[in-house]
């Protein structure tokens, strides 16, 4: 059985984001069971999941600077 390795990615980014975003402390393990069925469906993954996840962490630093911001401003 073969996977679309596009949706591979695709999943592993959306994964990582959010894991990014919730603050874990590292990104999503692929599906084994897919992972099994197709050798590369593991290494897509991890690439869509890796760039998900910095992504995620990006914005989750922004929306915490920006809250800080948000607050100095009304104390102002």
């Amino acid at each position: 059985m073969s996977v679309d390795h596009e949706d591979a990615f695709t999943q592993g980014r959306e994964d990582g984001f959010t894991s990014g975003l919730a603050g874990e402390a590292k990104a999503p393990e692929p599906d084994p069971i897919l992972a099994a069925l197709d050798l590369e469906y593991e290494g897509h993954y991890q690439q869509g999941a890796a760039l998900g996840f910095v992504r995620g962490k990006e914005r989750r630093e922004m929306v915490r600077r920006r809250a800080e911001q948000q607050i100095k401003d009304r104390e102002k």
